[in-house]
């Protein structure tokens, strides 16, 4: 629960989205929702040239801790490749 997070001096945040608003998420930040009533939710996942370490230090972690059982959304290196192509080509 948010309180024990705060318990533990885990700085915690709230926010309403409101329609036609957008929320952005930095590297190396928690995040999780909630909905309530009626809802119709969509989301979308970018990241800036800057971030690309983050995502490689994030598929690190990842694949640590779930010992490879589990693949990633999709494929950072995919990412990394298609960004590259056309810089070469």
């Amino acid at each position: 629960s948010p309180a024990k997070l705060r318990a533990h001096d885990v700085p915690v945040y709230r926010l309403v989205q409101r329609p036609g608003e957008f929320v952005v998420t930095f590297p190396d930040a928690y995040h999780g929702g909630f909905s309530h009533g009626f809802n119709v939710g969509e989301a979308v996942n970018f990241a800036l040239d800057m971030w690309l370490p983050k995502g490689r230090e994030a598929v690190e972690r990842y694949r640590q801790k779930t010992n490879c059982k589990r693949e990633a959304v999709f494929s950072h290196d995919r990412v990394l490749w298609e960004l590259c192509k056309d810089e070469v080509a």
